[in-house]
C-alpha cells in the first residue's frame, strides 16, 4: 500500500536520512505516481512536502520515476499549473 500523504512523506525522507546517515538526498524521486489516489493528493500533499524537504536542504534535487510514461507527463503538466515552473531537475 502506498501512502502520499504529506506526513508519510516528510517521514519516509526523514527515515531514509537517516537509515543512510547522511545529511542529504542528491535526488528525491516521486516514485510510481500512478499508484496515488488522485493527481490532486500529489499536488496538494506529495508534491509539497518534497519542496519542502529541498528547502530544508534534505534534498539537492527532485525527480520523478514509474510507468506509465503518460501518469508522468499528466503530473509534469500539471505541476507546472499548480506551482507556476518545473520544479523537477532536469540535469540529470
Amino acid at each position: 500500500q502506498f501512502d502520499f500523504s504529506y506526513d508519510m512523506t516528510m517521514k519516509s525522507i526523514q527515515r531514509s536520512l537517516e537509515r543512510m546517515n547522511c545529511q542529504y538526498i542528491d535526488v528525491l524521486q516521486l516514485h510510481d505516481p500512478e499508484f496515488a489516489p488522485t493527481l490532486d493528493q500529489l499536488m496538494q500533499e506529495t508534491i509539497p512536502a518534497m519542496r519542502e524537504a529541498q528547502s530544508k536542504g534534505w534534498c539537492r534535487a527532485m525527480g520523478m520515476t514509474g510507468y506509465p510514461l503518460e501518469v508522468q507527463y499528466q503530473v509534469l503538466q500539471r505541476s507546472m499549473e499548480v506551482f507556476g515552473e518545473n520544479i523537477w531537475d532536469q540535469a540529470l
